[in-house]
């Protein structure tokens, strides 16, 4: 009897302690793989968003050296005279000084293409990726990655010329040492498509194999972790590698740059530590058992002193798990983005080095407390409630999704955070991981990208596309409320004098004087905007009556014409304001701006400095002046000009003494029309010039062909437009017309 309890006790105490191990070696296999799969992808989306950083930041800077107005003030100046050698030389100066901004080189060419200033040497690259951001950049390889962009150098709607920029892309280097950090297999792959089949890499990113040629998107038939990334997938898998080895694979696109970026470890390597502790745990089990079966051969008091034995020998395995712990803390301190652990109580357990910086707590202080510490009211009074909803009904908005939630710092400062939360459960333990990571800047960045898309680089006004939603906001409310909208056009007068006299810096600053003017006088519920050059709209909302606007416009003109103090210069101008209510003029945004635009042309037309209401007869007007304007164009070719020649007489003598040579236009439908109808148009659009031309040439070519016939023609008196005096070549063109006709002046 004595015998058979000690061989039941001995077998149930091998059994037990064999199907514990077994268990227990399990458990802490797949954890300890999770947890370094888990890392492994984190580390690859720190490395991808490091990569798309540097190309954001150097694309930034070639745009800042595209609009940089000294810039565009030189090329300004080249462009008006290509041989100005101080512009040349300022230019050339400025593009000196962009190369410590970050450009290995960089280059300002003119409108035709051709170079004005360089600085820095252009590599020739082993190969070129073209990268599909905005604006479009491409990633170049010479020895190491590079980015080129070309981007258009504009002054206004007027394209100047362009700038080529190269500049380094570090990431490789500073990521090696994190990457090489993980082992000496660790690997960084960044590859670029070639049509679906075939891609090509970064040389330095692929060990041990320099490419620069295309290599095959598969092996033997199966798809290379890269391919999956190339395909715009994220994950994570094991497969053979380009070499043929056996790797852990994590893999992303790379944005919005169609670049695939893998980051792979052999599968030996990374489970390398964990599994030998493991096996150490395993080798102590295969010792446990056979010290079971020995003593079902011992005395109960053999077997208890071996049992203490066998429980020494455990702790020291614990001893080893808790060092392999370490080794995984270690791993969670070097990834970028915060780690919060809870379990199902909320309680934190774990919080890495990265959470701490984040949150402003230390691990020691923050450990063992409840997770709502981290967000503010109204969450954090809510927060254990949400818990437990979910752990009775499974239903959550934040489980296993990517979410930006708002976290609060220890100084109880408030910031935007992206939070990705995964469910990891271990027996009848229940974990919540969460990987946070500060979103502050690139909110911020967002903002102001938004600002800029917006609003004027000069004034900061409203530019067109805010003002065409502000007006759609304004109509909307207006339709509900009843009430009327007016709609102001304004047009500087002889702001062009000003500005090409005394300089474009002196006309910005006077731009941006007249912005502050016109804001000062609305109300906060009224919206100014720039529309371009030195045109101005007013958005005057929720109007009672619409003759609320006529007081308002003349507020508004009265403070745009009163001097100006600029630089030590009182300078003065005028407006032309056009005003257009809604809905009596229009009831919907486009036909209010054109409506808008045509009264103020009415007032330009008027003289300026002047506000003129919107007309239903205006539109008529300019249609009518348009299909005139259209006619004139037309006229020329047509021979449709006649030439009158007036008598001038000397009432004294009774004789006469010349001719005054008078222009008459003989339209095809409105008949012979008197220079009052035409001449004043053709000024307008420029086509006073030819005319005037054609005027000086079939004058000359009547004269002479009376004095070929014998006659003797008295001197021609021929009237000459203001405009044409504008014209550099209407001396020299008067003086080939009398040469060619042999009319002496």
């Amino acid at each position: 009897m004595y015998l058979k309890i000690r061989i039941i006790a001995g077998t149930i105490l091998v059994i037990l302690t064999l199907a514990a191990g077994v268990l227990t070696y399990l458990v802490m296999q797949r954890e300890a793989e999770s947890i370094l799969k888990r890392n492994l992808s984190s580390l690859l989306q720190d490395d991808a968003r490091f990569f798309r950083q540097e190309i954001d930041l150097s694309i930034q800077r070639s745009v800042i050296a595209a609009t940089r107005p000294f810039v565009i003030k030189s090329l300004r100046a080249v462009d008006a005279q290509s041989g100005n050698l101080k512009a040349r030389a300022d230019l050339q100066s400025i593009t000196r000084s962009f190369l410590p901004t970050g450009f290995t080189a960089i280059a300002f060419y003119n409108a035709k293409g051709a170079l004005v200033a360089q600085a820095g040497t252009f590599h020739n690259p082993e190969f070129t990726v073209y990268l599909h951001t905005k604006p479009e950049a491409f990633l170049l390889w010479e020895k190491q990655p590079m980015l080129q962009m070309v981007m258009p150098v504009r002054d206004g709607r007027k394209r100047l010329g362009s700038v080529l920029t190269q500049s380094p892309l570090s990431f490789i280097s500073k990521l090696r040492p994190a990457i090489n950090a993980l082992g000496h297999t660790a690997d960084l792959v960044v590859c670029a498509p070639l049509g679906t089949q075939f891609m090509r890499c970064l040389p330095d990113t692929l060990r041990r194999f320099h490419v620069t040629t295309s290599i095959s998107q598969f092996r033997r038939g199966k798809p290379l972790p890269v391919q999956r990334a190339l395909s715009g997938q994220t994950g994570l898998t094991y497969s053979r590698n380009y070499f043929g080895h056996l790797v852990v694979a994590a893999y992303t696109p790379i944005s919005d740059t169609k670049l695939g970026m893998v980051l792979e470890i052999s599968q030996s390597e990374l489970f390398h530590e964990v599994r030998a502790r493991l096996r150490d745990v395993a080798a102590l089990l295969l010792f446990l058992l056979a010290l079971g079966i020995l003593m079902m051969r011992w005395q109960v008091q053999p077997l208890l002193r071996k049992s203490a034995e066998a429980e020494a020998a455990t702790r020291a395995a614990n001893i080893q798990l808790r060092n392999s712990e370490a080794q995984t803390q270690a791993l969670l301190a070097h990834v970028a983005d915060g780690v919060v652990v809870i379990n199902e109580q909320g309680i934190i357990q774990i919080f890495n080095p990265a959470a701490a910086q984040m949150f402003g707590y230390s691990a020691h202080e923050i450990i063992g407390t409840n997770v709502s510490r981290l967000v503010p009211e109204p969450h954090r009074s809510q927060h254990d409630g949400y818990l437990k909803r979910y752990l009775q009904t499974g239903e959550s908005t934040v489980v296993g999704m990517t979410r930006e939630v708002v976290g609060v710092r220890h100084n109880g400062d408030e910031f935007p955070l992206e939070m990705k939360v995964r469910e990891v459960q271990a027996e009848s333990l229940r974990l919540f991981i969460a990987i946070v990571r500060d979103v502050t800047l690139e909110k911020e960045a967002a903002q102001r990208a938004l600002y800029l898309a917006t609003h004027d680089a000069l004034t900061g006004l409203p530019n067109r596309l805010l003002l065409a939603d502000r007006l759609q906001q304004a109509l909307m409310h207006a339709r509900r409320a009843q009430n009327h909208v007016a709609l102001l056009f304004m047009d500087l007068d002889d702001f062009k004098i000003i500005n090409d006299s005394l300089g474009h810096d002196i006309g910005d600053l006077l731009l941006k004087a007249v912005a502050q003017r016109l804001t000062a006088s609305l109300r906060a519920t009224d919206t100014v905007a720039r529309q371009g050059g030195d045109e101005f709209i007013v958005i005057l909302s929720d109007l009672v009556n619409p003759e609320a606007a006529d007081s308002v416009t003349q507020k508004l003109l009265a403070s745009v014409i009163a001097p100006y103090q600029i630089r030590d210069q009182t300078l003065h101008i005028g407006a032309s304001i056009g005003v257009t209510i809604f809905p009596d003029d229009g009831e919907d945004r486009d036909t209010l701006l054109k409506n808008g635009d045509i009264a103020m042309y009415q007032a330009k037309e008027a003289g300026g400095n002047a506000r003129v209401f919107y007309a239903p007869d205006m539109n008529r007007r300019v249609v009518e002046k348009q299909s005139l304007s259209t006619d004139l164009h037309r006229a020329l070719e047509r021979n449709e000009f006649r030439l009158h020649y007036q008598p001038v007489v000397d009432l004294a003598r009774g004789t006469v003494t010349g001719l005054e040579v008078l222009i008459r236009w003989q339209h095809p439908t409105q008949g012979l029309l008197a220079p009052a109808r035409f001449i004043p148009l053709a000024e307008e659009t420029g086509l006073i010039v030819p005319i005037g031309e054609w005027v000086l040439t079939s004058a000359c070519a009547q004269w002479q062909a009376w004095h070929t016939q014998g006659i003797d023609a008295p001197p021609l008196a021929i009237n000459v437009s203001s405009r044409q005096f504008h014209d550099r070549m209407l001396v020299a063109m008067i003086t080939r017309l009398l040469k060619e006709s042999g009319v002496e002046p």
